[in-house]
């Protein structure tokens, strides 16, 4: 079970790595050091040479809510942008670790 604490940091978590994915005036040598802080492993590698000018969404537009948390250490969180609605999966090793951004799935009209 999630408790409220964590779902709220899982929350900032999401909000915090689209926020900075969604910073897409910036050029890839200063844009990718601060979105791959966000990502889970898997993640990094999933998006590392993406270049920022081919990112759809430009911003959050809200602070997300919890869709699903089938354990202590998974979540899903829903991100509004001004794209539409992003699904933002986190995962942590543990209780006690801070929450990483698993994938970023974009709206059905949005590739990214």
């Amino acid at each position: 079970m999630l408790d409220d604490g964590a779902a709220d940091a899982g929350l900032q978590a999401a909000v915090g790595a689209l926020t900075a994915f969604s910073d897409r005036e910036r050029p890839y040598e200063t844009w990718w050091p601060e979105v791959s802080a966000h990502l889970s492993p898997e993640a990094r590698y999933a998006f590392e040479g993406t270049d920022p000018a081919n990112v759809r969404v430009s911003a959050v537009t809200d602070a997300g809510v919890l869709a699903a948390a089938p354990s202590a250490t998974q979540m899903t969180a829903l991100v509004g942008t001004d794209v539409g609605q992003y699904r933002v999966e986190l995962i942590r090793q543990s209780v006690e670790d801070t929450w990483l951004v698993h994938a970023l799935t974009p709206p059905p009209s949005s590739p990214r």
